[in-house]
């Protein structure tokens, strides 16, 4: 008998953006190597630091950071700043490099997910109009009534969106802007 296969079941579920994605996969008993030692698996990819945006110093241009969950302190620098900046008080994930030369370490922002606003998890994405509606499009668009008409202002504008989506469309219950329209 050349080999028993054994059947691994790995499941692990990931959230991005809303999303449940749910792997499974079956292996057989791994052979032994043959050949370079060299071969090793892939390094993971760097995951994103937790903790909540906060501003430090005093106008016009106050530091924008991140306290991360573990109590440690970055400062963030990178386009993504100014899109920041306009979170503070919210609980994200910031993605990019760091650099511990200075103090307090840098953190470059090349991606961010926007994990709570008060308490709650919101839709982050561009808005547009169609259809007789206000769309949020992003990863999941969703279609919204914002009863005040304060976002009709605001098409073409990236934004955050606390939402009902009990109800069809969706019902705004606060939002912020995170990047104007047309910049």
């Amino acid at each position: 008998m050349r080999g028993r296969l054994t059947v691994r079941v790995l499941v692990g579920v990931q959230l991005s953006s809303g999303l449940a994605v749910i792997g499974c996969g079956g292996a057989r008993t791994p052979e032994p190597l043959r050949g370079s030692a060299a071969q090793e698996a892939p390094a993971a990819a760097p995951a994103g630091i937790d903790g909540v945006i906060y501003l430090a110093g005093s106008d016009p241009r106050p530091m924008v950071s991140l306290k991360e969950d573990g109590g440690g302190v970055y400062q963030l620098a990178g386009p993504l700043t100014e899109e920041l900046r306009r979170l503070a008080g919210a609980r994200v994930q910031v993605m990019g490099p760091t650099d511990s030369a200075g103090y307090p370490p840098s953190l470059q922002a090349t991606g961010y997910a926007v994990l709570e606003v008060d308490g709650r998890r919101p839709w982050v994405g561009e808005l547009r109009g169609g259809a007789g509606y206000l769309w949020l499009l992003g990863p999941d668009s969703l279609a919204l009534e914002e009863p005040t008409g304060r976002l009709d202002a605001l098409i073409g504008a990236k934004v955050w969106v606390v939402a009902d989506t009990s109800s069809r469309p969706a019902l705004v219950q606060s939002f912020g802007v995170l990047r104007e329209p047309g910049s």
